[in-house]
């Protein structure tokens, strides 16, 4: 009885040591399995660094894009710039020859008036009575028998006929310089319309006074603010009054 007890423990003893000797050897793993469950740290920094370079790509994304609005921005200004700078440019050269121009204004009324004398000189040309007192002496020379009558009849011809020639030089002289007159006013005229300078026009006994155009230094009673005479013309500039017009106006009668 002892001895089956004895062998019955032994063999217990035996399946408790194989038992612990199993649960102390570790399970074996394949190379796959071990390759999969390391980590690589080569990979991971990949992907961080990847990582990073996407969130600074971000960041200089952003600053591109506000640097480009600010690009914009100043580019609008600098073009609003640009056009104010320009229209005062075109401002200054519109003007620029103001005064010069202003202080030109004396030819062509200088020129105007003297082709106004010369005509008058023209048509006050005596040559037409000089040419009937010829005429007369002539007559009275056929008729005259006095021998000493006839040559003081003659002297007065021959004085007629040389102031006729005279008066024919003269007028040839005057149609030339009115030509030239002319020539030079129309020149001058061509010049002023070439630096945008136009006249005021007036027109006597219709138009009326307008204190931004016109000045007055005579009044007259005939008519209320009616313009009755231009003493001097008047001009502008690209729209702008250069010089007013001098003009006689006149005024409406009181009631009695």
């Amino acid at each position: 009885m002892s001895k089956k007890v004895e062998k019955k423990n032994n063999g217990w003893n035996k399946k408790k040591a194989e038992i612990e000797n199993f649960s102390s050897v570790k399970p074996h793993k394949s190379k796959k399995t071990e390759e999969v469950s390391k980590p690589k740290p080569e990979k991971d920094q990949e992907v961080s660094q990847l990582k990073e370079t996407i969130t600074k790509l971000e960041k200089e994304k952003e600053s591109l894009l506000r640097l480009s609005a600010n690009l914009d921005n100043q580019q609008k200004e600098l073009k609003k710039e640009i056009e104010r700078e320009r229209k005062i440019m075109e401002e200054k050269i519109k003007y620029s020859n103001e005064k010069l121009i202003n202080q030109l204004l004396f030819l062509p009324d200088n020129y105007e008036q003297a082709m106004k004398v010369a005509q008058q000189t023209g048509q006050e040309n005596p040559k037409q009575e000089l040419e009937k007192e010829l005429k007369n002496l002539k007559d009275q020379l056929q008729k005259e028998t006095d021998s000493s009558k006839r040559v003081e009849l003659e002297k007065w011809k021959e004085k007629i006929e040389q102031w006729i020639q005279n008066l024919e030089v003269v007028q040839k002289k005057i149609d030339n310089l009115l030509k030239g007159l002319q020539m030079i006013l129309q020149w001058f005229q061509n010049f002023l319309k070439k630096q945008s300078v136009e006249e005021i026009e007036v027109i006597p006994g219709k138009d009326t006074f307008d204190g931004n155009l016109h000045e007055s230094l005579e009044e007259s009673s005939d008519s209320e603010e009616t313009i009755l005479q231009v003493l001097r013309k008047g001009y502008k500039i690209y729209g702008r009054v250069l010089r007013p017009a001098i003009v006689k106006i006149g005024k409406a009668k009181e009631n009695e």
